[in-house]
């Protein structure tokens, strides 16, 4: 049966684990002075070695042929622990053994001598799940334990263990891999492995990783798989679900040049293509970060991870906009990122932040009814009239049902106040909400909600004074036009008698 690259690769001895030389460093030298303590607890992110070394750690301190603190892996004792059915070295799941009696059945047990070595050894992995009560039945033990009995706590969440359990331990808190150290190891297993891969490919195979070395190994056998151990760059993206660099700078220079059709008409395909919407709009995120980066430093391929020919392409992208642009649009689509979880509608969020870049020039263009100057004169009176320029007015509905789009995103409860005004239309430079009750009218008018629905028009484009007023429209009858318009149907309302 195959053996996924993360369990044939496991360490067997101290020199082949990963980014952890300040622990490695220690164990090694408390081995080496025998200055072995009783209780240990390795926390840490998942994947980072916790249970790897544990399991070392535990053959080293057996060893009877130490080399430079590791287990030689040739003696009488290091072939007996090597077998899986040892019982010198105890692997607990505290996720499935996590009551009171397995502790006390553990605490039982120990009493009972090694059968090769000089300890046994009791490796008790997600510590954390264990009960109040079976911490309590483990304290004394964990504090004097018998000469021959080593406990090694592992966990990802340290801060849910007991204090009276952390004054008890040795800690070591085991260190997300750096990109280097990851990039270098993979090197190795696909050396071994009969694997070839671009470099490119291996950075990005590392970077998805976030710093676990099982993480890596898992999507390095995914790319392994799809691409027949022949590893490209676009092979790793196809299989992370990344999209493209080239559709990412069309999404990013469509939002920067505020092309929003352009924006909303490409997002959309990706979407339907499958991609996952929160990575899209992380990827969206990186590449707005990449280009601030080479627009402020240039390329630099120890802060960006691309190839050399798409950093030179985003270079000059970014050379078209000022820093103040591209940052803006960085600061915009990372905080909705904490949003979109929780958006009935993530798509439409993305969409409506795209929307804020949106270029007032590019907004359709009124239509002129006459475009020149008339003069009238009246010889009777000897006057001279000059019409101005008349303009198509602008439909309030429509810029209003914007509006409320706008609104229900960022701030539900000033939506639904506004959902409900009996009329809204649009007097020279100023755009009049009607209301007809009091307590609406009260919280529209603050400060604040005034200046966020002035900010909504601005962000659309439209340069109005926001007016509110006492209206004494009929609610039903105004309700009905406002949505007939805003839908481009006829609803008809009988008047009450």
């Amino acid at each position: 049966m195959y053996l996924a690259l993360y369990r044939k690769f496991r360490p067997d001895n101290f020199e082949q684990v990963v980014g952890q030389d300040h622990i490695i460093k220690t164990l090694k030298n408390q081995i080496t002075n025998n200055q072995i303590g009783h209780a240990y607890l390795f926390c840490g992110s998942r994947g980072t070695g916790k249970t790897s070394v544990a399991k070392i750690f535990a053959k080293a301190v057996n060893c009877l042929n130490t080399q430079n603190g590791s287990p030689c892996g040739e003696c009488e004792v290091c072939k007996n622990l090597a077998n899986t059915n040892n019982i010198d070295i105890i692997e607990i799941d505290a996720a499935s053994n996590n009551r009171v009696d397995e502790i006390r059945d553990l605490r039982d047990k120990v009493k009972y001598p090694p059968l090769y070595g000089r300890f046994k050894v009791y490796i008790i992995d997600e510590v954390h799940m264990l009960t109040d009560s079976a911490f309590n039945a483990l304290l004394k033990t964990l504090e004097e334990p018998p000469s021959h009995i080593i406990f090694i706590l592992a966990t990802t969440e340290p801060q849910k263990l007991p204090a009276t359990i952390l004054s008890r331990v040795l800690r070591f808190d085991f260190k997300l891999v750096g990109l280097e150290a990851l990039c270098k190891h993979l090197k190795n297993v696909f050396a071994q492995s009969g694997i070839v891969a671009e470099d490119e490919a291996i950075t990005l195979i590392a970077k998805a990783g976030n710093g676990s070395v099982r993480d890596t190994l898992s999507i390095a056998d995914m790319c392994a798989s799809f691409s027949n151990n022949n590893i490209k760059y676009l092979d790793v993206l196809e299989v992370l679900g990344t999209s493209s660099q080239e559709i990412l700078t069309t999404l990013t220079e469509s939002v920067l040049l505020g092309d929003v059709a352009k924006f909303v008409s490409e997002f959309d395909k990706e979407i339907k293509k499958g991609k996952n919407i929160l990575n899209l709009l992380q990827d969206l995120t990186k590449q707005f970060r990449n280009l601030l980066v080479l627009r402020t430093n240039g390329i630099n391929k120890d802060i960006i991870d691309l190839p050399l020919e798409d950093q030179e392409k985003l270079e000059k992208l970014a050379k078209n906009f000022e820093v103040s642009r591209i940052n803006q649009a960085l600061l915009s689509f990372s905080q909705i990122e904490s949003e979109i979880k929780y958006s009935n509608n993530p798509q439409l969020l993305i969409e409506t932040t795209a929307m804020q870049f949106l270029k007032v020039e590019s907004l359709p263009k009124t239509e002129n009814v006459e475009n020149n100057q008339k003069k009238v004169s009246n010889s009777t009176q000897n006057l001279e009239k000059t019409s101005s320029v008349e303009t198509k007015p602008e439909n309030p509905h429509k810029i209003w049902g914007q509006v409320l789009t706008s609104l229900h995103l960022k701030n539900i409860v000033l939506h639904s106040a506004c959902a409900n005004l009996v009329d809204v239309k649009i007097e020279d430079d100023n755009f009049i909400l009607g209301v007809d009750n009091e307590n609406i009218m009260q919280m529209l008018k603050k400060p604040e909600n005034l200046q966020e629905l002035v900010a909504c028009f601005e962000n659309l484009g439209y340069n109005y004074n926001v007016k509110i007023v006492e209206s004494k429209v009929s609610q039903e009858v105004d309700k009905s036009r406002l949505l007939s318009e805003k839908l481009g149907i006829t609803v008809q309302v009988k008047n009450k008698k």
